[in-house]
């Protein structure tokens, strides 16, 4: 079911004034936007210990290079998409592109 048939069928859900209806239809769209090719795993590497923390609260250590230079595009715990990005040593945020 595509996006736009999932909208199509809330609306009529809606305009039936059935509560289940909509409930059920809502259910389906949580389920869609929280399956893991949506989530998104942002990993930040502290400098000072060597180490990336990550939005789902693990550790991860990697003995030569970044996430992105090794190929990893997935997290490894939550399954979201791995977004990087580092902290200079002053505390700046500094995005890594995405690898392509």
């Amino acid at each position: 079911m595509s996006d736009l048939d999932l909208m199509r069928e809330l609306l009529r859900a809606w305009d039936s004034m059935k509560v289940e209806a909509v409930t059920s239809v809502l259910h389906k769209i949580r389920d869609r936007v929280t399956a893991p090719q949506y989530r998104i795993c942002t990993w930040t590497y502290e400098h000072r210990d060597d180490f990336y923390s990550t939005t789902c609260q693990h550790a991860f250590v990697l003995n030569d290079g970044t996430p992105h230079s090794n190929n990893m595009v997935i997290c490894c715990y939550c399954g979201g998409n791995l977004v990087e990005r580092h902290l200079t040593e002053a505390g700046r945020l500094h995005m890594m592109k995405d690898a392509q």
